[in-house]
């Protein structure tokens, strides 16, 4: 948490103070959700029944609520987008970008609990005084080593995910649903890794024309002087 120490920097904006304790809560929310997830499937588990937890109706409100808060911005950016023929055309047309907000809107909800879980597990390093390597990653060495790097980075995520979703499949299977909003991601942050390091995936959702960018279909000049082959292959699907 290296910000703290900006706090004692003199002449310092009020506006940037505001935003270095966002920026703070912002990694210490990572816990709180992680906590939820672990003390809240362990309370359901010895509660007589879910409902002595919880109410269903006041948590099912806080879940509409915090899932509206989160897809707001996407769901206005589709109604944006799907009103506008030239934004269909950029974005591969109505149905590929339907789908392909249907795939973010998944892939978000899988990776945000992984960040929350390996925000965590940073803390927690830091707390116990280690240290983080921001080391070099090879693009050969993603693709040949993919299950074990995957596995060697992702188990202690894995081991977070799987431990409420056993204890929830034993004790209160009717929670096990809710449960895995956030523990269905860091349960499948090792296969979720290694796809999304595929280049066979990314070259498969080129050619079906799904996630496709307004400047992959009508790249700019400065994309189109780099030749990259990403944009190349977009021009010959389109």
């Amino acid at each position: 948490m290296q910000y703290w120490q900006f706090f004692r920097l003199p002449g310092l904006h009020p506006l940037s103070r505001y935003q270095l304790a966002f920026a703070i809560l912002m990694f210490l929310g990572s816990p709180a959700w992680m906590g939820l997830l672990l003390i809240g499937s362990a309370a359901v588990a010895l509660a007589p029944t879910p409902s002595d937890f919880m109410r269903w109706d006041a948590g099912m409100a806080g879940l509409l609520l915090v899932l509206t808060m989160w897809f707001a911005p996407n769901i206005a950016t589709v109604v944006d987008v799907l009103t506008r023929a030239k934004l269909r055309h950029l974005f591969g047309g109505g149905l590929r970008f339907s789908a392909s907000f249907a795939i973010n809107v998944v892939f978000a909800v899988l990776l945000a609990p992984i960040m929350w879980a390996s925000h965590t597990l940073f803390l927690a390093r830091l707390l116990r005084g280690r240290t983080l390597d921001w080391g070099p990653a090879g693009h050969g060495t993603i693709t040949r080593w993919a299950w074990s790097l995957a596995l060697r980075k992702f188990w202690p995520q894995t081991l977070l995910g799987l431990v409420p979703v056993l204890l929830l499949a034993l004790a209160a299977p009717g929670a096990l649903a809710y449960a895995l909003l956030i523990a269905g991601g860091p349960l499948l942050s090792i296969p979720l890794a290694v796809a999304t390091a595929s280049p066979a995936l990314g070259r498969l959702l080129i050619a079906v024309g799904l996630d496709r960018l307004p400047e992959e279909t009508l790249p700019p000049p400065e994309l189109r002087a780099l030749s990259l082959p990403a944009i190349e292959m977009s021009q010959r699907a389109a």
